[in-house]
């Protein structure tokens, strides 16, 4: 029988799918081979895991998967079904690659096994214990009292401060404890007290300070300035410097300034004075009308800080800074007032970098 011109053309399109669709699910094939499949994780391996506090229960549930501990979707599952998804408590938990995800959502359900506990650079005391009570089992009110403690019964509290703070020296009703409360990320047990948190962190100060070569605590102490007052300044540079280029910088202007006999005017003891008392009037931090440095630290320092408060650069010889009008957070410096005036124009002219 004789085939038709229309079955003709339909056989032949028909053939022609048939071999797209072959050479598509071979071109497919040939890619998904050149695809990279995931290295199998090696199950029972040790895993640290970590929760940082406000970490949300998806980001909890990549980091697990990405450490190989649980899928992320079978986790999240979890702990909806449990109803637990918000409130997944901060702090460190043991676990191990390939577990079942109801002994993972087991082990952080009920908690973990230290505090972990981080206290950025920069925080006066006041927002200190704020950042403990937020991360601990304890209430600010509870770091407060043990603080107080030692500020009015200095023998009945069980805190003490390293032997090179002048604590006889300060001013009343100044915050014996600031810059004391070192900046860091702790573990603590979970039965810790308001009492042994607190001194943890000021032993940490103790601990950064003694990391200072002698040979740089002398030659400082040469120029005037103890440990204490290398702190005090640490402070100062730390609430100033908005980069890290300008550390050294702005411990060069401190050390020239003090060399000078020349008033600090640092805008940032000025802001702790209006903090902490209410204004900067009459306030021994307002270093536009006192000479010299505060009587106390303005804040927790970093390292680096410390570092430059010890061992400024010689060989700067600015005396002046302020913004830059880039608004980038660098300051641009100046050996001359009238040089600092120009500087000061440029920031002003920009608005003030709002």
């Amino acid at each position: 029988m004789a085939v038709s011109r229309g079955s003709k053309i339909f056989a032949v399109v028909m053939v022609a799918v048939v071999a797209a669709f072959i050479w598509g699910l071979v071109s497919g094939l040939e890619r998904l081979a050149d695809v990279a499949l995931p290295e199998p994780v090696e199950p029972g391996v040790p895993v640290e895991f970590v929760i940082s506090p406000g970490q949300s229960g998806q980001s909890i549930a990549n980091s697990l998967d990405d450490q190989g501990v649980v899928a992320a979707s079978d986790f999240l599952a979890e702990v909806t079904t449990r109803g637990i998804a918000t409130s997944l408590a901060s702090g460190s938990y043991d676990l191990e690659t390939g577990m079942d995800v109801d002994a993972v959502v087991d082990v952080i359900e009920a908690g973990p096994q230290v505090l972990r506990v981080t206290i950025p650079e920069g925080l006066r005391v006041d927002q200190t214990v704020v950042r403990l009570a937020e991360q601990t089992n304890w209430e600010a009110a509870d770091y407060t009292d043990a603080l107080d403690l030692f500020r009015f019964d200095p023998e009945g509290s069980n805190l003490s401060l390293p032997d090179w703070v002048p604590l006889d020296q300060l001013p009343d009703n100044n915050e014996a404890f600031e810059g004391l409360l070192w900046p860091a990320t702790y573990d603590f047990e979970l039965d810790a007290t308001p009492e042994q948190i607190l001194q943890r962190l000021i032993d940490q100060s103790g601990e950064v300070m003694a990391q200072v070569p002698e040979p740089e605590v002398a030659a400082a102490a040469e120029a005037g300035v103890s440990r204490y007052d290398a702190l005090i300044i640490a402070s100062l540079i730390e609430r100033e410097a908005r980069v890290p280029e300008d550390r050294p910088l702005i411990a060069a202007v401190i050390r020239n300034r003090m060399v000078d006999g020349m008033r600090l005017q640092i805008d940032a003891a000025s802001e702790y004075a209006v903090a902490t008392e209410g204004a900067a009037e009459g306030s021994a931090y307002n270093l536009y009308e006192v000479d010299g440095l505060p009587p106390t630290p303005i804040s927790g320092s970093r390292p680096q800080a410390l570092q430059v408060a010890f061992t400024p650069p010689s060989d700067v010889t600015f005396r002046f800074y302020v913004l830059s009008d880039a608004c980038d957070g660098s300051h641009v410096f100046a050996d001359t007032f009238d040089e600092h005036q120009v500087n000061v124009a440029a920031y002003r002219a920009v608005g003030g970098c709002e």
